[in-house]
């Protein structure tokens, strides 16, 4: 492992590489890492919003 990289865990290892089995070690952490930089910056989903999912999702489960 890089001096530069930070150490991770053996079960977040194992995440890293059920996620992206055919990546080499640093092209899976960087996804991780974008993606958990990404759902740190996205502002969180408002209730309303939530709660016009939930309908739409119960309407689909009525209809199906």
């Amino acid at each position: 492992m890089n001096r530069d990289q930070p150490s991770r865990s053996a079960d977040l290892d194992q995440v890293r590489k059920m996620l992206f089995p055919e990546l080499p070690p640093e092209e899976g952490w960087a996804r991780i890492d974008a993606a958990m930089a990404r759902a740190s910056a996205e502002p969180a989903i408002d209730e309303d919003l939530l709660d016009t999912i939930r309908r739409l999702r119960d309407k689909e489960d009525d209809e199906g």
